[in-house]
């Protein structure tokens, strides 16, 4: 049994290297920028709603993780020791009544004022124009 199972997690792993070498390249600001334009926008087509559900998906996936690494490192923390921890790491604070396409259009403009930085993942690239639209404290 534990041959087969060996045999099955090497060839998913061996599929799953194939699949990033491949797709290498798509992890980037380049791909990101594509999804993410002014001609998207008006249009409102689903490669603008990709864009937005991927963003989300950074923020929330940042979120979690920051939650669970601050949680786990301060078990004994007050809930505002925590909470100043926690906006401290992140980078960011949303304003109030922030929607989801308006961090889009954040995340937009940002790659579009800075190609420079398109070489960086995709991911990276969401938290940075975050911080720099709206970092938090000010």
């Amino acid at each position: 049994m534990f041959k087969y199972a060996a045999i099955l997690f090497g060839a998913l792993g061996l599929v799953s290297s194939s699949y990033a070498a491949d797709d290498a390249t798509t992890d980037t600001g380049n791909e990101l920028v594509e999804m993410c334009n002014d001609g998207n926008y008006q249009a409102q087509n689903s490669a603008w709603g990709d864009c937005i559900t991927f963003i989300h998906g950074v923020i929330s996936g940042y979120d979690t993780g920051l939650t669970r690494d601050i949680t786990f490192h301060y078990p004994n923390e007050t809930n505002d020791e925590w909470l100043k921890r926690f906006y401290g790491v992140r980078g960011y604070c949303f304003p109030d009544k922030a929607t989801r396409e308006q961090t889009a259009l954040v995340t937009s403009k940002y790659l579009h004022d800075h190609p420079e930085k398109l070489n960086k993942t995709e991911a990276v690239l969401v938290i940075l124009a975050l911080v720099d639209a709206w970092p938090c404290g000010k």
